[in-house]
């Protein structure tokens, strides 16, 4: 089967940059946030409106294809991967074997490409889990798993690797290589060039212009900086001083001790973990996936209650427990605030301008100064009367970030806060925890970005099986 698709504003013109994918093939699409990969994902996978891409199969247009028959050739596996879940099943192989179903996929051979898709991206321990109550990586490889299992013709993975650890990525990518070798070809979406990027057949950069298409060997030197590779960049990116003197105004400290938590007989288990921070400290949380990571911040932040243990916040000689009743979290958030890995977990307001100070006001923390300070920093100044449900998914994802900042808690959580940012984004993330750090602020983060980690955290704490087993000054 030849696929091809037309990349560019209006790519229904001759003008358009034109991409092709005869038999098994590898493209990889390159762009910052916002320059239009998703809408490009969605375009080629005919779910969406096509002002950025346009994509023919057998030189049918992919939307004249019936849904049924579409859904046998393209498996789009989406940013947010939980959109991929449809609730309707309780489990991770119910959710599988529903995929099947609705394209009647039926059969002596079901049961045998399920079992490989399976075994090939490790999910046998997490079938008889609620998809919902995955890690992030974890939903990843369900995710893909639930695509896999069709068989499609062609695949587009639209930035997942950034929620998964080192080991992860490299065995999700060995995944998709086989797949490639019996036949298939990919689409990569990300915001900056993968390690691997050498190792693909196409290479597509999104821009301002029109898009450029070649080698990625031709392509990358001349990117700008904030689409080099991580090499590249590291030789570039300014590093946070984390010997700095830390602050003297401040004497909040978050306490844990023997806290545990579960989500149920037979599952996950944090703890028990015991933590003590001090003021100013940039505290990164790292771990494969299924660690225990999110679950410990979520914790800490009382968005789920310790089933043992103490948590507990120490400012000027006062001590404040955290709540026994979510209906009382709204007043440990002025102390321990969370930021959501997933923005539209977060976000409620109408307005960008809204959002931002809407956590503020509730804890009663507004700061104009402050607030514009944070703004600026994470460059969010030009959409501050838009409806930040219509911005792109890395513009949501400052928008919560900033929301929290702007509260300026004592300590704030944030769960994975560089994932599917651009580089340019990135650096604008670490100046504004930069900033709150500099106020006596403590920040304790989730993250798969080694790079982000080594030029901002004080401190690393290592997470294995829901317990800390390392913990690196």
């Amino acid at each position: 089967m030849r696929v091809e698709f037309a990349v560019g504003c209006d790519p229904t013109v001759s003008s358009s940059t034109r991409v092709s994918i005869n038999g098994p093939q590898n493209v990889m699409v390159l762009g910052r946030g916002a320059s239009g990969k998703t809408a490009l994902g969605v375009a080629i996978a005919g779910l969406g409106h096509q002002e950025r891409g346009k994509a023919w199969f057998d030189g049918t247009d992919v939307v004249d294809i019936p849904p049924r028959r579409r859904a046998r050739l393209i498996g789009y596996v989406p940013t947010n991967v939980s959109a991929l879940f449809s609730g309707l099943r309780s489990t991770v192989e119910g959710e599988l074997d529903l995929s099947l179903d609705l394209l009647e996929i039926t059969g002596p051979d079901r049961e045998e490409a399920k079992s490989e898709v399976v075994d090939a991206l490790d999910l046998r321990k997490i079938l008889h889990r609620d998809p919902f109550s995955l890690s992030g990586g974890e939903r990843v490889r369900a995710g893909v798993a639930m695509v896999l299992v069709k068989s499609p013709t062609l695949i587009i993975l639209d930035q997942v690797f950034d929620s998964l650890s080192e080991k992860a990525r490299w065995h999700l990518r060995g995944v998709l290589k086989e797949y490639t070798r019996r036949g298939g070809a990919v689409v990569e979406m990300h915001a900056y060039a993968p390690p691997w990027g050498a190792d693909t057949d196409q290479c597509i950069v999104l821009g301002p212009s029109r898009p450029l298409l070649g080698s990625y060997g031709d392509l990358v030197a001349g990117l700008d900086p904030f689409l080099l590779d991580d090499y590249r960049w590291e030789t570039r990116a300014p590093r946070l001083d984390t010997h700095r003197a830390r602050p003297t105004t401040c004497d909040t400290q978050l306490h844990a001790a023997q806290t545990t938590f579960t989500y149920g007989v037979g599952r996950f288990e944090l703890g028990p973990v015991n933590l003590d921070t001090q003021c100013g400290e940039a505290i990164a949380i790292v771990g494969p996936n299924g660690a225990g990571k999110t679950t410990l911040l979520m914790t800490l932040g009382a968005l789920l209650l310790p089933h043992g243990g103490s948590i507990a916040v120490t400012s000027r000689g006062a001590i404040a427990l955290a709540p026994q009743d979510s209906r009382e979290g709204y007043q440990w958030a002025s102390k321990v605030l969370y930021a959501f890995q997933e923005p539209d977990d977060q976000i409620y307001c109408k307005s960008v301008a809204q959002e931002l100070q809407e956590t503020a006001r509730w804890i009663g923390a507004a700061d104009p100064a402050w607030a514009q300070a944070i703004v600026e920093s994470l460059g969010l100044q030009d959409v501050l009367e838009a409806s930040p449900m219509n911005l792109p998914r890395p513009v949501r994802r400052l928008v919560c970030i900033g929301s929290v900042l702007i509260a300026k808690p004592p300590i704030a959580l944030l769960d994975e806060p560089t994932t599917r940012l651009d580089r340019a984004q990135r650096v604008r993330v670490k100046e504004a925890l930069r900033m709150y750090l500099e106020q006596g602020g403590t920040c304790l983060f989730v993250s798969h970005d080694p790079g982000f980690v080594r030029e901002l955290a004080t401190r690393t704490l290592h997470m294995a099986d829901g317990r800390i087993v390392q913990d690196e000054r």
